[in-house]
């Protein structure tokens, strides 16, 4: 069996990237300790930057997409798949 380089490569950025922006929702939609909260401003700060990754790993997914790093990337089911 040949290994496919490119796409593990592929694959791998895309679930780097993911996993990234699953962590920056995580810190966005994490509560606080009601019984040791955190300050205002730092809790904003946290959501804020944690906010702003998640926006940056969707668009850096969408810029590798445009310039062709995830265009063999087959998002739908293969005709093949279905017999399985």
């Amino acid at each position: 069996m040949k290994v496919n380089w490119k796409k593990v490569r592929q694959y791998s950025l895309l679930y780097l990237l993911f996993g990234i922006g699953f962590f920056a929702f995580m810190l966005v939609a994490g509560d606080d300790d009601p019984s040791n909260p955190l300050p205002f401003g730092r809790w904003l700060a946290i959501k804020s930057v944690a906010m702003a990754v998640l926006v940056a790993c969707v668009f850096t997914g969408k810029y590798l997409n445009k310039i062709g790093l995830f265009s063999e990337i087959d998002f739908e089911e293969n005709d093949e798949d279905e017999n399985i």
